[in-house]
């Protein structure tokens, strides 16, 4: 009943009539008639008056419509909003995790190249120390040997000399020089 039939009063009349010469309320079709003509001026849109009450209702559902169709679209709006900011949000966690990741690797890879460093380091410290250690031990070794020889060349010139001596005075007379002395007194008489 809330919609509009497009139908005048004259329409309705016209339909409703009876042609058998009844007036317009007298006949059998008379109560009938002046239903729908109230129906028709007091239902549905306002009748003859232009769309009074129900004009007015229509306007402000209207209104009330566009209003809640203006905050249903800014309420969607800041939905999308709120969900761009949650993924850049776990776009941005996502990245920094993942650059976290990235230098603690690097930091995990430092740490064992330092390591690495270390030990190649302490191994190349204590080879300098056993090279230095094993040098100065052959130094030692060798001035050790170096004074052995000149001890031994030292005894076999001695020893040399000592037999030429001995040769020499042995082949001229012992006594030559330091003749023993047989008569008591200790002077050097020559026999």
């Amino acid at each position: 009943m809330g919609e509009s039939t497009g139908m005048s009063a004259a329409d309705v009349l016209a339909l409703t009539r009876n042609h058998d010469g009844d007036n317009l309320f007298g006949g059998s079709m008379g109560i009938f008639s002046l239903i729908i003509i109230f129906i028709l001026l007091f239902g549905g849109n306002g009748g003859f008056w232009g769309n009074g009450t129900a004009a007015a209702l229509g306007t402000a559902d209207l209104q009330n419509s566009l209003y809640f169709q203006s905050q249903d679209a800014t309420l969607r709006g800041l939905a999308a909003g709120q969900a761009s900011v949650n993924d850049t949000v776990l776009t941005t966690n996502y990245n920094n995790l993942v650059a976290m990741k990235d230098i603690q690797q690097q930091i995990s890879n430092s740490i064992a190249a330092i390591g690495n460093l270390v030990t190649t380091e302490n191994s190349a410290t204590r080879q300098l120390i056993q090279d230095n250690y094993i040098r100065e031990l052959s130094d030692k070794l060798q001035t050790t040997r170096d004074a052995l020889s000149n001890a031994n060349q030292t005894a076999t010139l001695t020893a040399a000399v000592q037999n030429s001596t001995d040769t020499i005075l042995n082949s001229q007379g012992r006594y030559v020089m330091n003749p023993p002395c047989y008569t008591g007194c200790g002077c050097g008489n020559l026999y």
